[in-house]
């Protein structure tokens, strides 16, 4: 059972100082303007007119522009109503600027969904798993029965979409996995879905290859993209260990020779965890501390006074912890309670490294930051992560009362909004 903005209880606010209170909105992404929330939105129509014409501006990226580089996103968005439709633009905004390829979404509602369907900026660039969203004021398939929310994919156009599945879990909480096999580099013959976004894209290919950029590989790649929401909640153990052990045994079966399967998602499973960790199929590596190996190991150690602050510093960019109170207050808020944990993954399995598959990902406890950030792979051909990064990381500046959900400023007067209560990932993957 899901609650709305309006059924949770009333709290007060902890104390924040001045020098918490912050002035400036949003966390800066490779296009530059972080995403803004300068006035409270009340519906999905003012979030996709918000969002549309901020992303309007933007150089986003077509798919063929870097056919060896693959990006992903994945992110829990907070099925709660406070704040709702402001924190989804500034979360979509976000998103959109890093130009992912392929985004993975937990806790989606039939009000985030809307958003979408609204969006002229999403509906020419992405297609969806749930297509049937984009009717207005239609039920999606995605959310039928009594499910309160879902997990949803948006793929970019112009990357072949070859078949979207389901994997159902044991749940009582109605989750379940969704998935996409794609093609990759995009094909120039299928040009991006037709149109202007077809145009960009067989030019973009074009001067990139009279620039001596890479070509695409002559031979496509398959490539599996799947996301779940694990069972909740400590109680919830006995169904996530059931959940894994259905994705060891489904997720994968009948692929093609050689296809690459990345699965996205809010793991409910803390990267300290060894023994749940150790349920998770141990030919997929976790790519966070992928990165920050490498980044560890290229970093320059600084010296004398410097030197415990930085080791401080560092020791928290490593964690990766996608909830974490110290940073996000409005969690904290929500909850009174103080939590640091990382539950929400990227993991990598590449076919062709089954049978010499390392440890599990329960001995990884680390995570990476840096979008500059890059990770070694092995030797020979194949998928492996180049940089990661937290999205969501920073407060919205809210400049009006009324904050949605039943929340409002005159009851609670030092309310933070962040975009959600995770904080989200982008992966850069690279064929070597």
């Amino acid at each position: 059972m899901s609650l709305s903005g309006s059924d949770l209880p009333t709290r007060a606010a902890g104390p924040r100082s001045a020098a918490t209170k912050p002035e400036v909105v949003g966390q800066k992404g490779p296009l530059g303007a972080p995403p803004t929330a300068s006035a409270v939105l009340g519906s999905a129509r003012q979030a996709a007119v918000e969002l549309d014409g901020k992303c309007d501006e933007t150089d986003f990226s077509p798919c063929w522009s870097q056919p060896e580089t693959m990006k992903i996103a994945s992110w829990n968005v907070w099925f709660d109503g406070f704040a709702r439709y402001t924190r989804w633009a500034a979360l979509l905004e976000e998103i959109l600027m890093h130009s992912p390829d392929v985004v993975c979404l937990q806790e989606v509602t039939p009000p985030f969904l809307s958003i979408l369907a609204e969006s002229s900026f999403i509906k020419k660039n992405y297609v969806t798993s749930d297509p049937g969203m984009i009717a207005a004021g239609e039920q999606p398939s995605c959310l039928e029965g009594h499910r309160s929310y879902d997990v949803l994919l948006l793929v970019k156009r112009g990357i072949k979409v070859i078949k979207w599945w389901e994997i159902p879990v044991p749940s009582v909480m109605d989750r379940r996995c969704i998935g996409v096999d794609i093609e990759w580099p995009p094909s120039m013959a299928t040009g991006g879905g037709g149109g202007a976004v077809a145009a960009v894209n067989r030019a973009a290919a074009l001067a990139a290859n009279a620039n001596g950029g890479s070509k695409p590989a002559a031979t496509p790649r398959i490539i599996q993209v799947a996301t779940i929401h694990l069972e909740s909640t400590s109680s919830g153990a006995k169904y996530r260990a059931k959940q894994l052990d259905r994705l060891e045994t489904e997720l994968g079966k009948g692929k093609a020779p050689g296809t690459t399967t990345v699965l996205c998602g809010d793991m409910n499973i803390c990267s300290t965890c060894e023994e749940e960790n150790g349920r998770i199929d141990a030919h997929y590596e976790d790519c966070w501390p992928l990165v920050v190996q490498q980044r560890n190991a290229a970093a320059v150690k600084p010296e004398g006074k410097l030197k415990e602050a930085a080791a401080v510093a560092r020791w928290h960019a490593d964690q990766g912890f996608t909830e974490d109170t110290s940073i996000n207050k409005m969690r904290y808020q929500m909850k009174l309670k103080h939590k640091q944990v990382r539950f929400d993954r990227i993991l990598i399995r590449k076919e062709e490294e089954v049978a010499a598959a390392g440890a599990s990902p329960a001995t990884a406890s680390a995570g990476a930051t840096p979008a500059s950030a890059s990770s070694a792979g092995p030797a020979g051909g194949g998928w492996r992560p180049k940089a990661m990064q937290l999205l969501g990381t920073h407060e919205l500046c809210i400049t009006t009362p009324q904050l949605g959900g039943g929340y409002q400023l005159s009851r609670k007067k030092e309310l933070s909004v962040f975009p959600s209560d995770h904080f989200g990932l982008v992966a850069s993957f690279q064929y070597q």
